[in-house]
């Protein structure tokens, strides 16, 4: 199954997307769809290690996942 995603680039990574692209031969798609999938299993398998920090701070909340408290901690910074 494929998706079509649009993405909106700062320039200063458009310019490291295409330099990669270009010094490697392959096109700025691939180039993007390996750095979601090395990202993708990083943090999958990093998703065991949850700081202690976060997990304290999703039980005073009452929030429901990990998920919740980074949108959180995300959105206060």
């Amino acid at each position: 199954m494929n998706n079509t995603i649009t993405l909106q680039l700062p320039t200063e990574v458009d310019n490291f997307i295409s330099n990669l692209a270009f010094s490697g031969d392959v096109s700025r798609e691939e180039i993007i769809i390996k750095i979601l999938t090395e990202y993708y299993h990083h943090l999958e398998q990093s998703s065991d290690e949850i700081p202690e920090e976060l997990s304290m701070l999703k039980d005073e909340e009452g929030l429901l996942t990990i998920s919740d408290t980074f949108k959180k901690e995300f959105n206060e910074s």
